[in-house]
C-alpha cells in the first residue's frame, strides 16, 4: 500500500506545471499562476471574440528579447491567444 501512495504522489508531482526556469511549481504557486491566467483570459475574451478570424500583428521587442523567461512567457501567451 505504501508503494502505491508513493507512486500516486510522484504522478501528482510529475503532472504539475513547470516554471519558466525549469522547476516544478508547488500546488499553491501552480494554482496562483492558473488563476492569474484565467483572470487575464476573462478580461481579454471580449476582444478575442471581436477579432476572431482576423489577422493581427504582435510586436515583440525591448526588454523581453533579452530575458529568456520573458521570451518564453510571451511565446506561451501568443500560442494561448491563437487557440482562443
Amino acid at each position: 500500500m505504501a508503494r502505491h501512495d508513493s507512486v500516486a504522489r510522484r504522478q501528482d508531482y510529475e503532472d504539475r506545471p513547470w516554471t519558466a526556469k525549469g522547476r516544478r511549481m508547488t500546488d499553491s504557486a501552480a494554482t496562483a499562476a492558473l488563476l492569474a491566467k484565467a483572470e487575464t483570459l476573462t478580461e481579454a475574451l471580449p476582444y478575442l471574440q471581436r477579432y476572431a478570424g482576423q489577422t493581427f500583428v504582435v510586436k515583440y521587442g525591448g526588454h523581453a528579447m533579452g530575458d529568456p523567461e520573458l521570451a518564453r512567457d510571451f511565446a506561451e501567451d501568443v500560442v494561448l491567444s491563437a487557440r482562443c
